[in-house]
């Protein structure tokens, strides 16, 4: 949403308190600020999904989009897909990981979320680590 002065407004729960989600969901919010300024001029979007299968709006398709995208080009990920075939290895993620110079969080939690395997890699997905950090850095408002 946008304040009455017309600056934006983003609000997070740590509902899921991993660094995979949190960076996944703050890109999303930004998609909807950059995406959807017109919309968000008259109202707020809030984001309530919680079952993955629901039917999304175009707008809430794009914005996963932009935050998918936002720290990796589609092609770069497709070519890491093919290299790594079905069942990407620790090591795998690691190096690509590395190679865009992000956290492993990002790279496992789409693996996840795509290979819907949501018990694998959760050595570093970044558990109970955003609160804390949050937290010791006196960020939260």
């Amino acid at each position: 949403m946008f304040t009455d002065d017309g600056l934006p407004c983003i609000g997070m729960t740590l509902r899921h308190d991993r660094l995979d989600n949190f960076w996944f969901t703050l890109l999303h919010e930004l998609g909807h600020i950059l995406l959807h300024r017109e919309e968000l001029q008259d109202q707020a979007i809030l984001d309530e999904r919680i079952e993955e299968n629901e039917a999304q709006e175009e707008h809430e398709v794009a914005a996963d989009r932009f935050a998918r995208n936002a720290w990796v080009k589609p092609d770069i990920w497709q070519d890491f897909r093919q290299r790594t075939r079905d069942f990407p290895k620790i090591l795998d993620i690691q190096d690509f990981a590395s190679e865009l110079q992000v956290t492993p969080a990002l790279i496992a939690g789409r693996l996840r979320h795509e290979l819907r395997r949501y018990t694998h890699y959760k050595r570093f997905l970044g558990t109970g680590t955003v609160r804390d950090s949050l937290q010791s850095h006196h960020t939260i408002f």
